[in-house]
């Protein structure tokens, strides 16, 4: 008798766990296939004027990243647009190599800011990026990072993007770069879980709490922003999973989130070692996990 129960308790369980990912299997690929709806017709009302964005790149010690990503930033096809780079006390080459970027081609529409010491009961990077927004003149804000490679006309799609389908907040899913083995490995398994967690056809639908954003390319209007006290508010100043917890703001506050595959238009190296992942992906895992 207890082995037939036994035997019941693991087919119960084994088709509950085929369920479950069955489940996500079906949710990842609703929400991909939203995703992927790149919604060609739409273009700027020619009575409307494109708004000006202010994109904003956190930094502290990105000299190996930081003249590919900003390079690719001011070379932006957009016509309104500024880039407002926040150096969090950097001790390597980083303001150096920024300083002679405000000098060559593009450079006037760079401005680099120092984020100053950081404040009690605040978190590195919020602060950096309310630093940024701090400067912005933009009507909208596209926080990004300093990791991240933007094709000429990143900035142009995501804006069309934005307005044809009334976001407040419009986030893209970055193409990953794969430098080491390590990546291939991690990487996978890492999109797995996000999607898990976050399904994308939930965070598309107004009606659901499910919120995520890609802090690699984060575009908000600056009402949004304003409306959710922003990084300098009491509710994300310490926020060490930044972007998730700004777009759950925006959703709770009525504000429209749209995530679009941008891997088209915008690429990322986040690490480059099995120890730069594991340092990085670690902390994620724990505080970016729904539930804690």
């Amino acid at each position: 008798m207890a082995r037939r129960v036994w035997r019941l308790f693991l087919w119960m369980s084994t088709l509950g766990i085929v369920g479950f990912y069955l489940r996500q299997i079906w949710e990842a690929g609703l929400g991909q296939r939203r995703m992927r709806s790149d919604g060609r017709g739409a273009t700027f009302p020619l009575a409307t004027a494109q708004p000006h964005v202010t994109i904003i790149v956190p930094a502290r010690n990105e000299a190996r990243n930081i003249r590919r990503c900003v390079a690719s930033l001011l070379g932006q096809a957009y016509p309104h647009f500024d880039v407002v780079v926040v150096d969090d006390g950097s001790t390597d080459a980083t303001p150096a190599i920024l300083a002679e970027m405000q000098r060559g081609p593009g450079g006037a529409r760079l401005q680099v800011v120092p984020a100053g010491s950081l404040p009690a009961g605040w978190a590195g990077k919020p602060h950096a990026m309310a630093v940024g927004a701090a400067h912005a003149r933009g009507t909208w804000l596209l926080f990004t990072d300093a990791d991240t490679l933007h094709r000429p006309d990143a900035l142009t799609w995501a804006m069309r993007e934005a307005t044809a389908r009334h976001a407040d907040l419009f986030s893209l899913v970055s193409q990953m770069e794969y430098p080491d083995i390590s990546s291939h490995i991690v990487l996978p398994v890492v999109l797995m879980g996000i999607t898990a967690q976050y399904p994308p056809a939930q965070v598309l639908n107004p009606t659901r709490a499910a919120a995520i954003a890609n802090g690699q390319f984060l575009l908000i209007r600056r009402e949004a922003y304003n409306a959710t006290g922003g990084y300098a508010g009491a509710a994300l100043r310490a926020s060490v999973v930044d972007d998730r917890d700004l777009a759950a703001a925006v959703k709770q506050r009525g504000g429209r989130v749209v995530v679009l595959n941008g891997a088209n238009y915008v690429s990322v190296c986040m690490y480059r070692s099995a120890r730069e992942q594991w340092r990085g992906w670690s902390k994620n895992a724990y505080t970016g996990s729904r539930g804690g």
